[in-house]
């Protein structure tokens, strides 16, 4: 039973002493009536002429001191206070907002140094630099993509049906040996400054994906602006050439014709 009474008087009191009213108020009223505080730890009864709680009755009874001032003290530091209190933290945030828009002002019209200029330049070269090597990253796969469209058209020519080879073999028997294969490849055959390397050159781009040595520089540029062969270029072996559809269709022919005129 007593420990439950103590167990309740304490948590009165913790309630009270914790509560903003009842902690402004002891705190008021020990700063109004310090006197007694002092008086009843620090100075000793022979000192004077009485005891000490006779003493500070008779001495420190004052009713405002006591009671008026520190109600008073309390209703201050709980209404007003606090309403200065958020008007001071007011006028600092206003004052912050206003230094901040003065330094932005400033550095607006604030020029460059000239160590800020060239980190800036360096920054943007550094971002051009970037953008190039995506651009020539993506210019690279699409030229592959490209590569591999054209070699999947040729399969998918290899794959159509062929001419009548009865039909065909008659034509061939009733015609000189240069009419065979399309009419590019007839056409191609009659210069014959570039129809004889052909098969070296073919082979060497097929098997190497480079010209043979000792080809010119004239002979080289005719195969690329007539589009038989076409020059490439990636980022670990640089710079190779395949042929290209046509090229591929006039190597075909070739090989056609070489192969049945040993036939025949």
């Amino acid at each position: 039973m007593f420990t439950e009474i103590r167990k309740s008087t304490n948590a009165i009191l913790f309630e009270r002493v914790t509560s903003p009213l009842f902690g402004t108020l002891i705190v008021s009223w020990l700063i109004w009536n310090w006197k007694i505080i002092y008086l009843t730890l620090f100075i000793s009864e022979s000192t004077i002429e009485e005891n000490k709680i006779d003493y500070i009755a008779s001495n420190y009874n004052d009713i405002h001191f006591l009671v008026t001032f520190p109600l008073i003290s309390t209703f201050l530091l709980l209404t007003i206070i606090p309403f200065v209190s958020n008007g001071a933290y007011w006028i600092t945030i206003k004052f912050k907002k206003w230094r901040i828009d003065q330094k932005n002002e400033i550095e607006k019209t604030q020029v460059l140094t000239i160590e800020q200029s060239v980190s800036i330049r360096q920054e943007l070269r550094d971002k051009e630099m970037e953008f190039e090597k995506i651009l020539e990253k993506r210019n690279l796969e699409e030229k592959i993509l490209k590569s591999q469209i054209e070699e999947l058209e040729l399969r998918l020519a290899e794959l159509e049906p062929k001419e009548d080879p009865i039909k065909t073999n008659r034509v061939r028997k009733s015609n000189s040996g240069s009419s065979y294969g399309s009419s590019e490849y007839k056409t191609f055959k009659t210069n014959k400054k570039v129809f004889e390397p052909f098969e070296k050159i073919a082979t060497s781009i097929r098997n190497d994906f480079q010209f043979p040595k000792g080809t010119s520089e004239e002979l080289k540029e005719y195969y690329l602006i007539n589009d038989i062969a076409e020059e490439k270029w990636d980022t670990e072996s640089g710079n190779y050439y395949v042929l290209t559809f046509k090229g591929n269709g006039l190597y075909k022919d070739f090989f056609n014709e070489k192969f049945e005129n040993k036939e025949e």
